[in-house]
């Protein structure tokens, strides 16, 4: 698993996506403490199961 500070992350978004669209599961820390996991949608993955944000 890859890993990058926030700021970095802003800094050059698309190449971490990149990473992550190739298979790479990629952590991210803000401060030290890991904050979120970028990784890629599984293709044939029903469409409930692509996106978990909400509408709130």
């Amino acid at each position: 698993m890859k890993g990058t500070a926030l700021i970095e992350l802003r800094n050059h978004v698309k190449n971490y996506f990149d990473i992550a669209e190739g298979g790479s599961t990629l952590r991210v820390f803000r401060n030290g403490k890991p904050i979120a996991d970028i990784v890629a949608i599984r293709s044939g993955a029903p469409l409930w199961q692509k996106s978990d944000t909400t509408d709130d």
